[in-house]
């Protein structure tokens, strides 16, 4: 009997054959069952559970965790597996340690004890030191957002959960085997979905889900709110694909001669053309890190090949022949429906100047988080916590919020310190010592190595795509990215051991060690303890989408606007009573099943603050709350309640929308203490709570320490100095918040500009070319012309010295004259408008709307001989231009009979007579 023979009964054997001979058939009936239904919420986890939103969103990391759980109650009735001789101990003990460590972070520890293991808490949060503790309370735990902490154990436990139990599961070859092929035909499915998607749009994910700030017209993303993720979900499953093709052709190319050959077979087309529609859907979601990956991905799996021996059997010409369709056919497909845009992309990565030119901003991110990284290295700010984090430690606002540090390992060192690094560290080293056996082992056993080797290349880059992705890139945040890569990572492992076993590779393998159940059980009580918070920010997803969505519509949001953009809706305007009733309805839906929500305390808070001051302005007492706070503080009333009463007969009955503004502010900062918009509100409404005249500058430090960038904190720290007579603090502060975004400078500008010359305000405040633009335009509309000159005669300067800043370098200079031109127009100096337009023209000379402006210009300033010159080249031009011959028309009717018949001619009334000569061409 030849090898390839005891090799195929062997395998009967271990697919039919129960693990021991000492069960009955009862139990081996039971096994199977529980078999079966492991798989089966596997299958879902892979390819069910990512169809929602990629289990980023609060449902989806719901019944992701909920999966992992039953997954691992069902692994509880298998007989356990031993995990490895290589290193499963220490595995368990590296994971083991990754749940202690979020456990410290959330839980309450002695002040003296959390300054020595977070001194950066204690330094931020002064208001919350043990002097102030009775009053306001004190700061116990190292996460700075506990909640978000909770959310972050319970997916970082179903992630562990999920590497054992899947370990445990695979006890054969044919395990494994099966597994990788769940994981490639898993991102097959997904990529059909993303071209279909791309193909047939309506905006909605899934056709079906609504995001509020992404949609899916422009890039193939399936069921991922980010192209990026979605591609690299993609890579990971092509490489499965490609190695479970060639291990499943070379481990029949041992079949009898009567036996149908693989490589023609239905199955290998369908797995051509899973890989080919995954490589469109690479190329159709546009991403640069996700080709670049894939790349990559593709090298590793060949290297990795050549490395083991691993072949294509007997059957060369033909895999090889239908190997290279799969390209072909992929490059035929994008280019019918996406090239030229794949191609521009592809051009950024090599004719970039700089990193930050191909990022997308991540510089400035990446720059925040290390610092905090720096501060917080003992123990991390908290699992989740980046979000509240990194604005800290920004050299200057910016107008989107990164949701993640846009890499895998700075976040892991911001929110779990050096610890967490070490661990990501130690995690990586077990990886490569499962490679490192596995591969030479695979390589010197010729009976095997043409199946193993395929599965075990396949493994090997998908694991380098993970970690190489995770560079420049949150895709370990990702819970269905991730969930491919755990199960591909614990695929490793058994590879690894069996490849280094004297057993063989398709027998089973069995123990009966219950410590492993019991580590089981650890995770899953953990998971179980943090359940209800997941549900709970599940039941309120709804609700935050419903009013994100209004925020963004009304546009007074502009933080939560994310890096990837958002739809185009219908604006709505922010004041409008009844929009800010809508917004607060549906915070009131979010709280009333997620009271540990902050963002939608501190946003109530604001919006219970607007809707004061709208009502209050409308009443017959119409006084600001500033200006209710200086009465009632230069009153002296003798006790705190006295001043209240008299502040409840001035607003009536607006007084509980003042008390709830500082309830849910407090709220906000109890449950996340590092949000600076919420300290200047209490700041504000210090004066209900307390006389003490200190509190209300105690806030607006403390917020100064969370938020020292944020305009918010600077315009009210400014607003709080100019108050005590300090202008000199008061304008260092204003100059710093009119540079951190358009609504400080419209406050600021509206706040100063009718009290300072203009070259003063310039010279104070130091606007850029865009920002003098908005300077002028606020003088116009006070109807100070001559301090529009002044600002128009900055930029004028700025232009001619070449000097205009980054906001509109990517114009050109030409844009330059062309604002300027529009800028004079509209101050009503149409020749200057023209000298401008001119300039523009000099960088564009046949430029239609140019020229064709300057021709109105001219007319309309009486330079009509030289106007009408650029009229008839535009109407040569475009002879159907309607407008232009108006004007014409309208600035030649007072002219004499021959100017006349020749202004008739050019705008073709019926009888007119061409002119003896027509002017030059310009």
């Amino acid at each position: 009997m030849d090898e390839a023979q005891i090799r195929r009964r062997r395998t009967s054997a271990a697919r039919s054959a129960p693990a021991t001979s000492d069960w009955t058939k009862e139990e081996w009936s039971t096994n199977r069952i529980v078999a079966m239904l492991f798989d089966a919420i596997l299958l879902f986890l892979l390819c069910g559970a990512p169809l929602l939103m990629a289990g980023r969103q609060p449902v989806g990391r719901l019944i992701f965790v909920a999966a992992v759980m039953l997954l691992a109650l069902v692994a509880m009735f298998r007989p356990a597996t031993r995990l490895s001789p290589l290193g499963s101990p220490v595995i368990v003990f590296l994971l083991g340690t990754g749940l202690l460590l979020v456990l410290l972070q959330i839980t309450p520890l002695p002040p003296g004890l959390l300054q020595q293991l977070s001194p950066a808490v204690t330094q931020r949060l002064p208001l919350w030191s043990a002097s102030n503790a009775e009053a306001w309370g004190q700061w116990q735990t190292i996460s700075i957002v506990p909640s978000e902490s909770r959310i972050g154990l319970a997916v970082y436990a179903a992630y562990a959960i999920l590497f054992l139990v899947t370990a445990q599961r695979m006890e054969t070859l044919a395990d494994v085997r099966r597994i990788i092929r769940y994981c490639g035909w898993s991102a097959g499915g997904m990529a059909l979905l993303g071209v279909v998607q791309y193909l047939i749009p309506n905006g909605k994910f899934v056709w079906m889900f609504a995001h509020p700030t992404a949609e899916t017209y422009h890039e193939a993303k399936a069921s991922f709110a980010n192209p990026n993720h979605f591609a690299h979900f993609l890579v990971l499953g092509l490489v499965c694909l490609a190695g479970s093709w060639q291990s499943a052709a070379n481990s029949s190319a041992g079949r009898a001669k009567h036996m149908p050959r693989p490589i023609g077979s239905p199955l290998s087309w369908l797995y051509a053309a899973a890989m080919a529609v995954t490589l469109v859907g690479i190329a159709l979601s546009y991403s640069r890190g996700g080709v670049l990956v894939a790349v990559l991905a593709l090298l590793v799996y060949a290297a990795v090949c050549w490395s083991s021996g691993a072949t294509m059997a007997g059957y060369r010409p033909k895999m090889l022949g239908l190997a290279l369709i799969v390209p072909l056919v992929s490059g035929i497909a994008v280019g019918l429906h996406g090239y030229d845009k794949v191609w521009s992309q592809l051009q950024t990565l090599w004719q970039a100047s700089s990193v930050a030119s191909t990022s997308a901003g991540r510089p400035v991110v990446w720059r925040a988080s290390l610092e905090a990284v720096s501060e917080f290295a003992a123990f991390g700010a908290g699992a989740g916590s980046h979000r509240s984090v990194y604005p800290t430690y920004l050299a200057k606002s910016v107008p989107v919020e990164f949701t993640h540090a846009e890499s895998g390992y700075l976040q892991i060192a911001e929110e779990l310190g050096v610890p967490g690094l070490m661990l990501l560290f130690l995690i990586g080293c077990c990886v490569l010592h499962w490679i490192r056996c596995a591969v030479p082992a695979v390589a010197k056993d010729g009976a095997r190595r043409e199946i193993v080797g395929p599965l075990l290349a396949a493994v090997v880059a998908a694991m380098a795509a993970s970690f190489a992705h995770s560079l420049f890139d949150f895709v370990w945040y990702i819970p269905a990215c991730m969930t491919v890569a755990v199960v591909l990572a614990a695929s490793l492992r058994q590879l690894a051991l069996q490849t280094n076993s004297e057993l063989s590779p398709l027998e089973p393998t069995e123990t009966h060690d219950p410590i492993w159940k019991l580590v089981n059980v650890c995770f899953l009580l953990v998971m179980v303890c943090c359940l209800p918070h997941l549900y709970h920010d599940a039941q309120g997803q709804a609700a935050w989408e419903d009013y994100f969505t209004l925020s963004l519509a009304s546009d007074i949001d502009q933080s939560g606007m994310t890096r990837r953009g958002r739809l185009r809706m219908t604006r709505i305007n922010a004041d409008d009573p009844q929009v800010s009733q809508q917004m607060l309805q549906c915070l009131d839906r979010v709280l009333a099943v997620d009271d540990d929500h902050h963002l939608a305390h501190a946003r109530k808070a604001t919006l219970l603050l607007k809707q004061f001051d709208q009502l209050q302005l409308a009443s017959d007492n119409a006084m600001t709350l500033s200006q209710l706070r200086d009465a009632a503080v230069a009153s002296r009333f003798p006790t705190l309640g006295e001043q209240n009463q008299w502040l409840a007969g001035v607003v009536q009955d607006r007084m509980p929308l003042l008390a709830a503004a500082y309830r849910h502010a407090q709220k906000a900062v109890q449950l996340a203490p590092f949000q600076g918009d919420a300290y200047v509100l209490l700041s504000e409404l210090s004066f209900l709570t307390s006389d003490d005249a200190d509190a209300k500058n105690a806030f607006l430090q403390q917020a100064a320490l969370v938020r020292p960038k944020d305009g918010r904190v600077l315009l009210a720290m400014g607003q709080d100095a100019a108050l005590q007579g300090n202008l000199e603090t008061a304008l260092s502060h204003w100059k710093e918040a009119f540079h951190q975004g358009v609504e400080f400078r419209q406050t600021l500008t509206s706040l100063l500009g009718n009290v300072l010359a203009a070259e003063d305000f310039m010279q104070h405040f130091q606007p850029t070319y865009a920002q003098l633009s908005d300077l002028a335009e606020f003088y116009f509309a006070q109807g100070q012309t001559a301090e529009a000159i002044v600002v128009l005669e900055r930029q004028v300067r700025l232009a001619i010295a070449g000097t205009n800043d980054d906001d509109k370098s990517e114009s050109g200079v030409g844009s330059v004259w062309t604002e300027l031109a529009a800028a004079f127009r509209q101050m009503g100096r149409p020749d200057r408008a023209a000298t401008m337009t001119l300039k523009a023209l000099d960088r564009d000379p046949y430029a239609y709307d140019l020229r064709r402006q300057l021709a109105i210009d001219l007319l309309q300033s009486g330079q009509r001989d030289t106007g009408m010159e650029y009229v008839r080249w535009c109407l040569n031009q475009r002879p159907s231009d309607h407008e232009l011959r108006s004007v014409l028309a309208n600035s030649l009717r007072i002219r004499d009979d021959r100017q006349v018949s020749q202004a008739s001619y050019l705008v073709g009334e019926e009888g007119a007579q061409p002119p003896a000569r027509l002017p030059r061409r310009p």
